[in-house]
């Protein structure tokens, strides 16, 4: 059975390279989340927008008031 020899100066570029590697993949993924947040977020100010041009047939249909609405139409991003 033949050993396969890595020098250390091998080893350590190869544990830099992993090391490189995972911290890629951490922040490639948190900008995929951010990225997902932010789309949700905008999304959420988006409906509640189309809260404030409802009719109050409409309003009525979903089960809310027309207070209720502007409530929830001027409600920050964030919420």
């Amino acid at each position: 059975m033949t050993m396969l020899r890595i020098s250390s100066q091998d080893y350590r570029i190869q544990v830099a390279i992993s090391g490189a590697r995972k911290i890629a993949e951490g922040l490639f993924g948190g900008l995929v989340r951010i990225e997902h947040e932010f789309a949700v977020r905008q999304e959420r100010q988006r409906s509640r927008r189309q809260l404030l041009q409802a009719d109050d047939r409409t309003l009525r249909d979903i089960g809310i008031t027309r207070s209720q609405a502007r409530r929830e139409a001027l409600r920050g991003f964030w919420d």
